[in-house]
């Protein structure tokens, strides 16, 4: 981000969050900054809390679910990664645990269903000519767009993405391949993103969506911004 986030120095001028429950997705390409805006947020307020992971109860349901919409998963050539099918589980597990209003904190999602859904779409190639496999997605974005009430979107220029990342030693993808190929990645990511979210927004109920560049949003003014917004849901 443009400058290491101060929660101190960041006012709400007099307003409040919400008392009730929100779900809010971080969503943006490897280096845009979601671990940082994550921090922050919880630094801020103890009500901001990371999703939890599935439990094991949780993932089994959903993987039996799954099996029973997609039985020939467990067979099919080539077979789908671990990484795969443990994202259509949390897709569903996810849900069942945070839909409804069940939870009385403000949950925030790194890598969450929305993101799960376009890496899956966009990468995905063993099911990519899959009618069934196509619908289950676009089911599950729409039932996810209208379960979340906001959706963060951060991006910042491919070049500083990468220094980012190398800085770091994130994201090793990146880190393996030639810099024209990284570009190609980050682009594939981002526009990934933007399908799941502008091709299937229902328009009956829609989350917020917030779009910051951090390569140039002050960082007090991007948080100060978001708090306000989540004030105004009330």
């Amino acid at each position: 981000m443009a400058s290491e986030l101060k929660t101190n120095e960041v006012s709400m001028s007099g307003k409040q969050l919400p008392s009730g429950s929100l779900l809010i997705e971080m969503i943006g390409p490897a280096g845009s900054g979601k671990t940082s805006l994550i921090k922050a947020l919880c630094q801020h307020d103890e009500r901001f809390a990371l999703c939890d992971r599935p439990g094991l109860f949780r993932r089994i349901f959903a993987f039996a679910r799954l099996i029973s919409l997609c039985p020939g998963l467990l067979i099919h050539r080539p077979r789908l990664s671990r990484d795969e099918i443990r994202a259509m589980i949390y897709l569903q597990a996810w849900h069942v645990i945070y839909s409804g209003g069940k939870q009385q904190a403000i949950t925030l999602f790194d890598h969450g269903p929305l993101y799960r859904i376009a890496i899956l779409r966009e990468f995905c190639t063993k099911l990519s000519n899959s009618t069934r496999f196509q619908q289950w997605l676009t089911d599950w974005s729409r039932r996810w767009l209208r379960t979340l009430d906001v959706v963060i979107l951060l991006d910042a220029p491919n070049d500083i993405l990468m220094e980012r990342v190398f800085a770091r030693g994130e994201f090793r993808v990146l880190m393996t391949v030639s810099a024209e190929e990284a570009r190609r990645l980050l682009d594939a990511y981002r526009s990934a993103f933007q399908r799941v979210l502008k091709s299937e927004l229902p328009p009956e109920r829609s989350p917020l969506i917030l779009n910051f560049d951090t390569s140039s949003a002050a960082s007090e003014d991007m948080l100060r911004e978001i708090l306000c917004k989540l004030a105004s849901l009330q």
